[in-house]
């Protein structure tokens, strides 16, 4: 829906050949915290009536800040149907888990390790 009386420019993602359509889903996600200097590798599949999308690599463009609300357009080739299940898998990055665990090799005493809490998550075909 366009709200209001103006009229809008709206641009959708096409295929560069015959047949141009492609299914966009909106996936929108607000985290709770904020990870200084982490760059999750997340990682979406979608379960629809029809078929399923298999894993969809998501890349951030911006800093994970708590309560920012982060969003992505996702195109497919293929009609998955209504939208029955979204799988989420989220992995800190090499570099950060290797420090993480040389750190608490060296301390004593133990931490928890940082979580990255997802406060809303929804996807809009």
């Amino acid at each position: 829906k366009v709200r209001g009386g103006r009229s809008k420019r709206l641009y959708l993602k096409t295929r560069s050949r015959m047949p141009y359509k492609l299914y966009h889903y909106q996936l929108r996600i607000q985290f709770v915290n904020h990870m200084e200097g982490i760059e999750p590798t997340l990682t979406i599949s979608l379960t629809g009536t029809r078929e399923e999308s298999g894993n969809l690599r998501i890349s951030f463009k911006e800093k994970i800040l708590a309560n920012r609300t982060h969003t992505f357009l996702i195109t497919l080739d293929r009609d998955l149907g209504d939208l029955m299940l979204l799988r989420f898998h989220w992995e800190q990055e090499a570099l950060w888990k290797n420090m993480w665990t040389r750190m608490q090799t060296l301390m004593s005493w133990s931490y928890r390790k940082p979580l990255l809490t997802v406060g809303k998550i929804s996807i809009k075909a």
